[in-house]
């Protein structure tokens, strides 16, 4: 059977050997066809002869020539009565079959930031004039990676956008099955190296103490920032910022000491009435002595939250308030007339605020999760934790946690070696 190959379609065959019985070895050649599925053939006894019949094999599929095993695979999809033009699916319905089948799956927020990269990717592929998906080429991609690279973007950040994509590409294939070429993303990403995927920024004990000691900065504005606070239990903690910035009062037993971390599904979030921890994995914290302190010493508010609602393509309809019991809300002054009324809401995003606390105490190219990163190496180093115990406070595996939150201290390591001689 002859059919017209889709754009993109570049047929490789590879040769592996399989025991069949003991001492006795058959040649096997596997395939993929344009429809994305894998073929796996047994060619011969002798791998000369083998390799001879893999060549042949792979000119056929490069001609377009299958045989019955191959036509029973395609299934419908490649007939000479079916135009192929029908079959192809652009790159603007593609990415529209993806959201709608990963919808149910993903929060919000998720969907924004997949549909901002996913677009800017695919975008660039537009850009060298490609219409449909399978004109897209692993040429292509090497070239968006490059792109990327020129705009200076992190490795994780280049990784992410590349991953992404390949994403699509295997979601319309193996889930959705509405896409019959194969991805063009390479298995093995060729990402420029700049210094590792993993952020390796320890806070030293001087940055620490000196956010701890800041003092508050004068209000200005109608807006009352609770960034010290915040801050400070992170410190204490080794907390996510969503965990903090979510935390309501009901989650803690303050005369135990402890941080119930759980599913909560009344709580009010920016995108939506409920909250769950990270991989919906709750966790009971024993809190430090400073953290238990720090809560005791705030007033307990009462405080809402606003839900934005949007539709399937997430654009905004609505807002509405909930009431909460958040533990670090922000104030937002109201004036009418002569008088004035303070509002506490929960506190969306502190960044701006954290950026000016690390000026007033002159702190440079340290971020929010730099704190988690510091409290982790604490409990290692000062208190014997082992990673898994480690990883089980903070919410991390073992695995986890060595990779992403065990940076190498230089310090740590001259303090080990000055502590007895090398050959006693």
């Amino acid at each position: 059977m002859n059919v017209t190959l889709p754009i993109g379609y570049d047929p490789k065959c590879s040769l592996y050997k399989r025991e069949q019985t003991k001492g006795k070895a058959k040649w096997y050649i596997s395939y993929y066809l344009p429809n994305g599925k894998r073929m796996q053939r047994p060619v011969s006894t002798k791998v000369t002869e083998a390799r001879k019949l893999m060549r042949i094999k792979e000119l056929q599929l490069v001609q377009g020539q299958f045989d019955e095993k191959d036509i029973k695979k395609l299934g419908a999809l490649y007939t000479q009565d079916s135009p192929q033009e029908e079959k192809r699916l652009t790159i603007e319905k593609g990415l529209n079959i993806y959201f709608e089948v990963t919808f149910p799956t993903k929060r919000p927020e998720t969907q924004r930031n997949d549909r901002y990269c996913l677009n800017k990717g695919f975008n660039f592929f537009q850009t060298l004039g490609r219409q449909y998906l399978d004109e897209i080429s692993a040429l292509d991609v090497f070239s968006y990676i490059r792109h990327l690279d020129q705009e200076d973007l992190s490795e994780a950040t280049i990784r992410y956008s590349v991953v992404g994509i390949k994403k699509v590409f295997n979601c319309l294939i193996d889930e959705a099955q509405v896409y019959y070429g194969v991805s063009p993303v390479p298995r093995k990403l060729k990402i420029p190296k700049k210094g590792g995927i993993v952020r390796d920024r320890l806070a030293s004990k001087e940055e620490i103490q000196a956010i701890l000691t800041a003092e508050k900065a004068p209000q200005k504005g109608m807006y009352i920032s609770p960034i010290h606070e915040v801050v400070s239990f992170l410190i204490y903690t080794g907390a996510r910022l969503g965990e903090v910035l979510h935390a309501e009062w009901d989650d803690f037993d303050l005369e135990k000491g402890i941080w119930y971390i759980r599913k909560k599904p009344q709580c009010p979030t920016k995108e939506c009435l409920g909250w769950v921890p990270k991989h919906h994995k709750e966790r009971t914290v024993v809190l430090f002595p400073e953290a238990l302190a720090l809560l005791k010493s705030l007033p307990k508010r009462k405080t809402t939250g606003n839900v934005l609602e949007r539709d399937e393509s997430l654009k905004l309809l609505n807002s509405q308030n909930y009431p909460a019991k958040f533990v670090f809300p922000k104030g937002e002054i109201h004036r009418v007339g002569k008088s004035s009324q303070i509002l506490f809401t929960r506190l969306d995003n502190p960044q701006n605020s954290w950026k000016v606390l690390k000026k007033r105490v002159n702190i440079q190219n340290l971020q929010l999760k730099d704190l988690r990163t510091y409290f982790n190496h604490t409990l290692k180093n000062r208190f014997g934790f082992t990673s898994k115990e480690a990883g089980l406070y903070v919410g991390n595996t073992e695995k986890i946690n060595d990779l992403h939150y065990t940076p190498v201290s230089e310090e740590q390591i001259r303090e080990k070696i000055s502590r007895s001689s090398l050959f006693v």
